[in-house]
């Protein structure tokens, strides 16, 4: 009895220190959030001074763990081994390397306000530049699709989060134009007429903020223009 309830207490105090290490961390109230128990526990577990665990406690570990608690049972009993209980655990995702997207939103929230707006503008000229980059330059004889003005509508649409049906909304209301004019343009089944050009100028905007110029976004219509587009100043 006692020999069993000594492998108990060593296998619970190797528990608290492989997700410790696996943690990445020496705080003790963060390898309590990742077993879902307190922090005098996690204390205890550590300091060899806990001989077994209450059956709540037990189903606590197992939920934060991810495993089932017949599982962790055979880990604490002996039954299985520490390599053999990790692989059943989401412990091994804790050491998984964040991708390239997670690393570049974490360093993001490190950096000042102003900084993170520099940024914003330069993710928006690239935005324009790739999206643009994927088009040719199509003659007048081609679908209104083609045109650089619809190629420049759909990546303000798509850098802003728009649904098709939020941005013919949005620029009905800024311009005044009515629902049958804007969705017909957004949509790609004609191009606008130059008056329609101008009203839609008061919602299309440069990457940094300004204004198209009229011959802007008549040659952006007309496909002739494809550096008309001009990259946001850092």
């Amino acid at each position: 009895m006692l020999l069993a309830q000594k492998l108990t207490k060593d296998r619970i105090c190797r528990l608290a220190e492989e997700v410790q290490v696996l943690g990445g961390s020496k705080s003790q109230s963060e390898t309590a959030e990742l077993l879902g128990v307190s922090q005098q526990s996690i204390g205890k577990w550590l300091n060899g001074e806990v001989d077994d665990l209450k059956p709540t406690t037990r189903a606590k570990v197992a939920r934060a763990l991810e495993c089932t608690q017949e599982q962790l049972d055979d880990y604490l009993s002996g039954k299985i081994s520490w390599k053999e209980f990790l692989p059943l655990t989401n412990l091994p995702n804790l050491n998984e390397a964040s991708s390239p997207t997670e690393a570049f939103l974490d360093h993001l929230d490190s950096l000042p306000f102003s900084e993170v707006m520099r940024v914003w503008r330069q993710i928006q000229d690239r935005v324009y530049s790739k999206f643009l980059s994927n088009f040719r330059v199509f003659d007048d004889k081609r679908s209104p699709r083609d045109s650089q003005f619809f190629v420049l509508l759909e990546a303000t649409r798509i850098t802003q989060g728009l649904s098709i049906d939020e941005v013919i909304v949005q620029i009905a209301s800024s311009t005044q134009m009515q629902l049958e004019e804007v969705t017909a343009i957004v949509t790609g089944e004609r191009k606008p007429t130059n008056s329609e050009l101008l009203k839609l100028g008061q919602w299309l905007k440069k990457p940094d903020g300004s204004s198209y110029s009229h011959e802007e976004l008549l040659s952006l219509r007309d496909s002739t223009v494809l550096s008309a587009i001009p990259k946001a100043e850092e």
